[in-house]
């Protein structure tokens, strides 16, 4: 076999045959490695995907996710029903009187105390009223005025105004 391709190459074919092998045994080493790790990943996730599919008392995960459904239906129809609720009491609060002035002053000189007071109750839309009450010996006179958009139409006393005033910087 002097005639041979391998007999006419400037170096040892036996070394090169040795490096092949050694080549190749690390590429089989590698892929085993790649191989053993891949199946554990692979365990790893059928032992995942069996507790998954296990299911509470044997229940199947089909049933779980119908049930999830029909009790995220009920939230949402209880959320809706909530929504319609505030928004009835958002409008109840807005007339609700929420802005409050109250002055008490001595509505006869010399009769001491300060027994009379002017109260001002006003809504978010600064419609109310204010309450003049007046107290003197002879009893006890009330007197009510009706206030639009903090304003009213009727001639106010001092104490009336600075009680509106007093209301309308309230909140």
């Amino acid at each position: 076999m002097e005639n041979s391709i391998l007999n006419q190459l400037p170096f040892d074919a036996g070394l090169v045959l040795i490096i092949m092998v050694v080549l190749l045994l690390v590429c089989v080493i590698v892929l085993l490695v790649r191989l053993i790790l891949t199946n554990k990943k692979i365990r790893l996730l059928n032992e995942r995907y069996d507790s998954f599919m296990k299911g509470k008392d044997g229940e199947s995960l089909e049933g779980r996710l119908s049930d999830s459904f029909q009790e995220i239906e009920k939230i949402q129809k209880v959320l809706r029903a909530q929504k319609a609720e505030i928004g009835k009491l958002d409008l109840r609060v807005k007339k609700s009187y929420q802005k409050i002035g109250l002055i008490k002053y001595n509505g006869f000189a010399g009769m001491g105390g300060m027994a009379s007071f002017a109260l001002t109750l006003l809504d978010e839309s600064n419609d109310g009223f204010i309450m003049n009450v007046i107290h003197s010996r002879e009893g006890c006179y009330p007197y009510i005025k009706e206030v639009k958009d903090g304003k009213c139409g009727a001639t106010l006393g001092q104490q009336e105004k600075n009680s509106l005033e007093m209301a309308l910087r309230s909140l």
